[in-house]
């Protein structure tokens, strides 16, 4: 497969990144979540390791100097060096991404490495920087009904499943072979609707604790 344009893999992965950092921004553009990583691992499925690595890094530091704005409250410096230091930590899963892609089911490679990657900002850097994790974008979204069930891990599970999901859907459009787009919209579907349907189930309460929450 032909090398994608250094500049096509910038845009993307910019693209992308801007999507995904959006959906923090506003409670009701979850949806973006899904389509900012199935651009990401579309765009980058199968080709060269640049490809992998301009794209995933473009995606990082779009993401993260849009995700952590509010540290230019702390300082200029301190937002650049923290921003550069998370997208060098998310952008270098990208050649981790390349090492697999020859694996039979390689989104699902794909997807064990981020969420290893997400895991890995619960302890580094300072002492652990999670800011990151789709699950925090996800308030309003109906893979947050799994948060009772696995965490922060499951949800994000769900997520790129999604994702994963969209990627042959769109695929099959381009090639005009609309029945087997279907396919794959109605599975969307179906595991979204699940998954919203997770809210309505009784959960039995096993006692009352109280908490004390301090951000900062």
């Amino acid at each position: 497969m032909n090398k994608l344009q250094l500049q096509t893999k910038i845009f993307l992965g910019t693209a992308s990144g801007v999507l995904i950092a959006r959906s923090v921004t506003y409670s009701d553009t979850w949806i973006l979540l899904p389509i900012g990583i199935a651009v990401w691992w579309a765009g980058t499925h199968k080709r060269q390791l640049s490809d992998y690595l301009f794209f995933s890094f473009s995606l990082s530091i779009a993401f993260w100097f849009a995700r952590i704005n509010w540290v230019t409250l702390v300082g200029i410096d301190a937002y650049i060096a923290l921003a550069f230091l998370m997208s060098i930590i998310y952008g270098s899963f990208g050649y981790l991404m390349y090492k697999v892609r020859n694996l039979p089911l390689p989104f699902i490679s794909y997807g064990l490495i981020f969420i290893s990657m997400e895991a890995l900002t619960d302890y580094f850097p300072f002492g652990g920087f999670p800011w990151g994790k789709l699950a925090y974008d996800s308030a309003d979204a109906p893979w947050a009904n799994l948060m009772p069930y696995g965490s922060s891990p499951l949800v994000t599970a769900a997520v790129l499943i999604i994702a994963a999901l969209m990627i042959p859907s769109l695929g099959f459009v381009l090639q005009k072979a609309f029945a087997a787009s279907i396919v794959f919209v109605i599975a969307i579907a179906a595991f979204s609707l699940f998954l919203q349907d997770l809210d309505k189930r009784d959960i039995k309460s096993a006692g009352k604790i109280e908490l004390a929450l301090i951000q900062g």
